[in-house]
């Protein structure tokens, strides 16, 4: 009798939002809602109203069949039975208005919360996505999984004494009550502006080029590790996660089976290329490689070095990219020099100066063996030799025969921009409660000092010639 007269009902908490930098909205919860009835108690308790026509008003508040909703209320035997769904709210005020006004029961209304992106694909791959299980919100990918439990609140209840009419608390019964806490924002350190700029460049890119495994983009805070912009391209709708990817031909989409959609849009389109895949750095390494040789005191920016090609062992020999193009070198060089031109044999010879031990040493304390920490699930990290070889020194001297993430190498380029100190990167900047007050900051984290704050001065000094004067010009 007890179970039949008291009932625990569940107070769901609000999902915090998800902002910007600058405040703006790029994620928050909207409601739908779902109407049932149980036809024996679809009356009014005070007015003598004819069926016909409370199923007419239901039907004109919920843009129904009048016909059908008759159909529904006749069904007796019926303990519940569903007229609609994913309405809006506009229609539940209508008629929540109809029922207090004539005291109707038998009318059960159900809010259904839904995430609601107001960018569309705006930085999809970093928001993720949240969907409904058994009424509550859960996020599936980036921040909304990762914040899941900060974003969620914690769930509240009222025990009450009902009746078997209204399912509503009888009078001068003293419930029993534990509110909701509705769950916190998360403030990211992304700037939708700067986010907008960096994914419609990944785009041009990708038009452009064709490229066939995707293009990604990060823009960071080299001195706090706070991520700006993280982009991927192609990205999806976080609104509809599983619809139609814009990248693909809708003839080709349409002769997919399911399974071949579903895992389409799940290794292409929902993957942050930016922290999980790997490719050779090429070139950008050797910027690793002249720090490390300055930082041991090994060479200087006037040392002149010869571009002919180096043997390594007896079938391993390295050439420069010039050697490769006309059959010709640039011959005797300095440092600065060879730095402009990109000419692998010097910083092959740098690295052997260094020592395989001492390279691989500085290469672990760069974080290219580890995952660099961020906020985000799914991470991956770089493929470096266990027990390099004078080969495998080489190779990776300009930056081949090992591969890093893209979040892992511009991390270790903020050490040469910040004055030698390697950050965690961090996309959330702070959670707020609903009043906008900041419950929690996070503070930049410094993982590791590798370089001298004159070393990475001298090493800025040579990427300006790159730029100004070397392979790295507009032109």
């Amino acid at each position: 009798a007890s179970q039949q007269h008291w009932k625990r009902i569940k107070d769901e908490p609000e999902r915090g939002d998800i902002l910007d930098a600058k405040g703006n909205v790029l994620a928050s919860t909207t409601y739908v809602y779902t109407v049932g009835i149980t036809p024996s108690d679809v009356r009014s308790l005070t007015k003598t109203i004819d069926s016909s026509e409370i199923a007419a008003n239901i039907a004109s508040s919920l843009g129904l069949n009048a016909a059908d909703v008759v159909t529904a209320m006749s069904n007796e035997k019926a303990t519940y039975v569903q007229l609609a769904k994913n309405l809006s709210k506009d229609k539940i005020d209508i008629l929540n208005a109809y029922i207090k006004q004539n005291d109707i029961g038998g009318i059960r209304v159900d809010s259904i919360a839904k995430r609601y992106y107001a960018n569309g694909s705006l930085a999809s791959q970093v928001l993720g996505y949240a969907s409904a299980t058994d009424g509550i919100l859960i996020g599936q990918l980036g921040i909304e999984s990762q914040y899941n439990s900060e974003l969620t609140g914690k769930e509240g209840y009222t025990y009450v004494e009902v009746d078997n009419y209204t399912n509503g608390a009888l009078p001068y019964s003293a419930p029993t009550t534990i509110e909701a806490e509705d769950g916190y924002n998360v403030v990211l350190n992304i700037d939708q502006n700067i986010q907008k700029i960096a994914e419609d460049t990944c785009k041009e890119v990708d038009d452009v080029y064709d490229v066939i495994d995707g293009v990604t983009a990060i823009v960071m805070n080299p001195y706090t590790g706070a991520v700006l912009a993280m982009a991927s391209s192609p990205d999806f709708d976080p609104n509809n996660p599983i619809a139609e990817p814009a990248s693909v031909d809708p003839t080709v989409w349409s002769t997919m089976t399911e399974k071949q959609q579903i895992d389409y849009i799940m290794s292409d389109t929902w993957r942050n290329r930016a922290i999980s895949d790997t490719y050779e750095p090429g070139s950008t390494f050797k910027a690793f490689t002249t720090a490390i040789a300055l930082e041991e005191g090994l060479t200087n920016e006037d040392e002149v070095f010869s571009d002919a090609p180096i043997p390594i062992t007896s079938v391993d020999t390295i050439s420069c990219w010039k050697q490769k193009t006309d059959g010709t070198n640039h011959g005797m060089e300095t440092l600065k020099k060879a730095f402009e031109n990109s000419c692998n044999p010097i910083f092959v010879q740098l690295a052997l100066r260094i020592k395989i031990d001492k390279y691989y040493e500085y290469v672990h304390n760069f974080g290219f063996y580890d995952q660099t920490g961020i906020d985000l699930p799914s991470e991956g990290v770089g493929i470096f030799h266990k027990n390099p070889t004078k080969v495998d020194l080489a190779c990776l001297s300009f930056g081949e025969s090992s591969t890093v993430t893209p979040l892992q190498l511009i991390n270790a380029y903020c050490a040469l921009v910040n004055g030698g100190t390697l950050m965690t990167p961090q996309i959330a900047k702070c959670l707020t409660d609903k009043n906008g007050n900041i419950v929690k900051e996070y503070q930049p984290v410094a993982i590791r000092t590798i370089f001298s704050e004159e070393t990475v001065n001298r090493v800025k000094k040579l990427m300006e010639g790159v730029v100004a004067e070397g392979t790295g010009t507009a032109g």
